[in-house]
């Protein structure tokens, strides 16, 4: 078990740990090492489905994860499409900058509500994944002529990434974040709504990598910042950028 409790952030330990109770003890322990990291996957938003038995799993554990109420997982229908799924999943999540703050604005004008308020800005122009944003002090944070982000991410990889100079006061002032795991789901939730843009957190990471291929950055470096294993991942979202580039241009598109 204790491999178990090694791969559990501590912005998911309670949920993942009402989960692992619910598996029962008939299991071994590397099937429940393996569904709580299918578990984990699912709610980070980021669990790559290319085969059918891992689609039924995966199915599996979303289904036990919405009955007790830990967490509401949409799986999309299984297809033999290999990455075209993924591509059409990425497609429902990416926001324009303009919905973006649409949704900012209808977020409550609270103490929480103007955490989860930079913990989005912070999601929407760093890629950062939620547990790695709610889990963000002023330790992770170099402020200099770029604000620098150093964190150790998804499959405990160390990995770089940046957020834009005109936020460098409010980040000479964040220390950390209290808002909770489920606050932040449920406010998003029920604020992306009234905006008629409704989106999960994730999305916001989709968003930012789409919004760096368009621009030009070249695959490695944003590779580099996303902290993709492999690069076909990150090409991925090649497949979202409309930009006719210099080399199109000189044959006349």
């Amino acid at each position: 078990m204790a491999k178990i409790k090694e791969i559990i952030d501590s912005g998911l330990e309670a949920k993942l740990k009402r989960f692992e109770t619910l598996m029962g003890y008939s299991l071994s322990d590397k099937t429940k090492l393996e569904y709580i990291k299918i578990a984990k996957a699912l709610i980070d938003g980021n669990l790559p489905v290319r085969s059918r038995s891992r689609y039924l799993q995966a199915r599996s554990v979303a289904k036990k994860l919405k009955e007790q109420g830990i967490a509401y997982i949409d799986i999309p229908k299984w297809t033999r499409r290999g990455d075209t799924r993924n591509l059409e999943y990425i497609q429902r999540k990416i926001i324009s900058e303009e919905d973006f703050m649409k949704i900012l604005q209808e977020l409550p004008d609270t103490k929480k509500g103007k955490e989860l308020n930079l913990a989005m800005r912070i999601a929407f122009y760093s890629g950062l994944r939620l547990h790695e944003v709610l889990k963000l002090t002023d330790k992770h944070i170099k402020i200099n002529d770029h604000i620098i982000i150093k964190i150790t991410g998804k499959g405990r990889k160390f990995r770089t990434t940046y957020l834009p100079r005109n936020m460098s006061e409010e980040i000479k002032e964040f220390k950390g974040f209290s808002i909770s795991y489920e606050y932040t789901r449920t406010t998003l939730a029920r604020s992306s709504g009234k905006a008629g843009v409704a989106i999960s957190f994730h999305a916001l990471r989709h968003s930012f990598l789409t919004r760096l291929v368009n621009k030009g950055v070249p695959l490695p470096q944003v590779q580099k910042i996303a902290g993709h294993s492999n690069i076909t991942t990150t090409a991925i979202y090649l497949h979202f950028s409309d930009e006719v580039d210099a080399n199109l241009e000189k044959l006349g598109y």
